[in-house]
């Protein structure tokens, strides 16, 4: 089985990290509203999205682990995030 969780979480890092930005902007330049507003909440969706399927990427493998404290706490804020 090929280990594709670490991809499915970087991508949400990537894309949640793009929305924080976005807001950043928003919040220092109301001019680029128009551009910045549907960019940001189409990270926002994916970055939700890709969040779920590196959960549930992580939750197949974990079953494949032996349960360790590292497991389980990697685990645990694995839910809290998402």
């Amino acid at each position: 089985m090929i280990n594709v969780h670490p991809i499915f979480v970087h991508f949400p890092i990537a894309l949640l990290t793009c929305y924080a930005l976005f807001e950043i902007v928003l919040a220092r330049k109301a001019s680029w509203k128009s551009f910045v507003e549907p960019s940001k909440l189409t990270l926002l969706f994916l970055g939700t999205l890709g969040s779920w399927g590196a959960f549930f990427t992580g939750d197949l493998i974990a079953e494949a682990l032996a349960e360790t404290p590292l497991v389980e706490t990697h685990a645990f804020f694995a839910s809290v995030t998402v």
